[in-house]
């Protein structure tokens, strides 16, 4: 049976997850496991003979959009013990995770995993993230026309106001307090990075992320030079070359990329499984629609089992049930590639082929489970 963690249960439960994990989880997910309270509240376990012997925990996040705000539900540590494998647990939890997500009226759930264990459940290989290269000669040739200054977050506590603000400020986003702000981004090891110009004003941040030579996430005010905070940085790292990433909200940052950097390409960041595919379509079809021209139009989706009538006009998007029949249909995992990636293979309709993908999803490392 899955229960709800107890707070009494957080040594243990820690213990255990690292035991299966063999990872420092106050340390890998400080957001998630600093705060006893926090973690119980997360977390469901099995336990047999009264010792915990499978456990998973369930993060609500939420995604600000100018449209409207969706609430997600992160999975993460999920945990077996070797002994009790085969028995079922595993679904136990996840099927436990979905009347979660449904209590919470989450729109989305989504975790990092492979899909040949995930994909039984939902999920699949989905969102958009931007990647761009400055490759070992752009780092050594170009010649910064600005000077800026780098400290980790951690030791510049006065900053975190202004950093904040510049992430509150962006159009879309994963939502975050002021309060949350570092622990989430020193979560799966990334770190966070104040960025000064030459005056000492803070005119930006960034996180890296597990990898040497990985930004994760760079937010930059206005004026501030994407290039020459990028090589400057290579150089404070000693940094041969790096790789950036960058959302889909982040045009003005995609411009300054694409005139100056390396190899732009396209990955998913995560797997996502969709519970609400009205609020989903709504919310970030009407978001993207505000930012890209898009026809208007509108056609019946069968999106694994559920018919809507999908209709863009005036730079809204809705969504209404209806019997009418399908132009296209999609099952579970088709409609994750299709409505959130650039992945999905061409259809039949026209009009479905100018739109997708409809809902541009993403999902910074800091903020996984």
């Amino acid at each position: 049976m899955v229960e709800r963690a107890l707070l009494s249960d957080y040594s243990e439960l820690l213990a255990f997850e690292e035991r299966v994990f063999r990872v420092r989880f106050c340390g890998k997910v400080p957001k998630l496991y600093t705060d006893p309270a926090v973690c119980a509240e997360a977390h469901r376990v099995v336990r047999e003979n009264g010792r915990i012997v499978a456990a998973i925990a369930a993060w609500p996040g939420d995604i600000v959009t100018p449209a409207g705000v969706l609430h997600a539900v992160g999975i993460g540590s999920v945990a077996v013990d070797a002994s009790c494998r085969g028995k079922g647990y595993m679904r136990d939890m996840m099927l436990q995770c979905d009347e979660i997500a449904r209590a919470q009226n989450a729109a989305l759930g989504y975790l990092s995993g492979h899909r040949r264990r995930y994909g039984y459940y939902g999920y699949a290989p989905g969102g958009v993230r931007l990647g761009y290269e400055i490759s070992a000669y752009d780092v050594v040739r170009t010649k910064p026309q600005a000077a800026y200054g780098f400290t980790p977050l951690r030791h510049d506590p006065d900053a975190l106001p202004a950093v904040y603000a510049l992430y509150a400020a962006q159009d879309a986003r994963w939502q975050r307090t002021e309060a949350d702000f570092s622990l989430t981004a020193a979560t799966w090891r990334c770190r966070a990075y104040v960025i000064r110009d030459g005056a000492g004003k803070v005119c930006g941040y960034l996180i890296t992320e597990r990898f040497r030579g990985e930004i994760g996430e760079l937010v930059l005010a206005e004026g501030a030079d994407a290039a020459d905070v990028l090589v400057q940085f290579a150089h404070y790292q000693k940094w041969k070359q790096l790789r950036v990433a960058v959302q889909p909200g982040q045009t003005a940052l995609q411009r300054q990329l694409a005139a100056f950097a390396e190899h732009p390409h396209v990955d998913a960041p995560a797997m996502f499984k969709i519970y609400d595919y009205k609020k989903v379509l709504e919310v970030l079809g009407t978001w993207k629609a505000q930012t890209v021209p898009l026809p208007e139009g509108s056609l019946v989706l069968d999106l694994a089992g559920e018919r809507l009538r999908v209709t863009l006009k005036g730079g809204v998007c809705t969504a209404a049930a209806t019997t009418d029949g399908a132009d296209l249909t999609f099952t579970e995992h088709e409609a994750v590639v299709a409505l959130t990636t650039p992945f999905a293979p061409p259809t039949e309709n026209a009009l479905f082929n100018a739109w997708a993908p409809l809902c541009p999803v993403w999902l910074p490392h800091c903020d996984s489970v």
